[in-house]
């Protein structure tokens, strides 16, 4: 009974010592269709300072490009973010047909070396210790070819 205890303890100990995963920022993108971008495919820079490995679980995270939407992001199964280690997930944007049209002129102003805002809006959640977390993000970048 004595050693159910201590393991109990320590795992609600555990608990309390989660801290929240940082989001470092929009590191790079590329519009390159040969790496599967369709249109765009961004790089984002998380921060897991906690003792053990989080699983990154789902995002509801939309892009636009100029005034142009791009869609919401494509998130593998699950990610796993590494214990004390910053990491970099390579992810593209899902564009559904009705929006090609429009991001055919934000890419565009793109390639003929006009300045363009991408923004990245939205939250990622991670499941740390058996409980759901959100990461906000809302992060613009400008791109210029």
């Amino acid at each position: 009974m004595r050693g159910f205890t201590i393991i109990l303890l320590s795992f609600l100990f555990s608990c309390s010592i989660y801290k929240p995963i940082e989001f470092k920022g929009l590191e790079d993108y590329s519009f390159s269709e040969e790496n599967g971008c369709n249109p765009i495919c961004i790089e984002l820079s998380l921060f897991n300072p906690n003792p053990y490995n989080i699983v990154l679980k789902s995002g509801n995270v939309k892009g636009i490009l100029g005034k142009d939407d791009l869609g919401v992001l494509e998130i593998p199964d699950s990610y796993i973010l590494k214990k004390n280690s910053i990491s970099n997930l390579n992810l593209s944007f899902s564009a559904e047909i009705k929006s090609i049209i429009p991001v055919v002129s934000g890419f565009f102003n793109y390639i003929t070396g006009n300045e363009v805002i991408l923004l990245v809006d939205g939250s990622l959640k991670v499941k740390a210790l058996g409980i759901s977390k959100k990461i906000k993000i809302n992060e613009s970048l400008s791109v210029k070819y």
